[in-house]
């Protein structure tokens, strides 16, 4: 079985006047690769996705793929981009 959403998803609502779709952080990703090793291993694989809410931040490709390399290090299978990035979140 494959989880694509390793991180979870979460609305911040009023950002910037609108209702925002992210992903939570590196510890809700940690917590279900420990759940999977715990409880799974070998059955299960857990994906990352990327976190887009800072991306006009000059540095956010490089804290993207910093991120990206701890998370397959600490067990992420693979990524998955979510579908829903492109139908609300647009780059300012």
């Amino acid at each position: 079985m494959v989880n694509l959403s390793g991180r979870g998803y979460k609305i911040i609502n009023n950002y910037h006047g609108h209702e925002f779709f992210s992903v939570n952080g590196p510890d809700y990703l940690n917590r279900s690769l420990d759940n999977v090793r715990k409880n799974g291993n070998g059955r299960l694989l857990v994906f990352t996705n990327l976190d887009f809410l800072d991306i006009d931040n000059p540095d956010w490709t490089r804290n993207t793929v910093a991120q990206l390399e701890k998370d397959v290090k600490n067990g992420a299978s693979g990524l998955k981009i979510l579908t829903t990035r492109s139908q609300t979140n647009k780059k300012s």
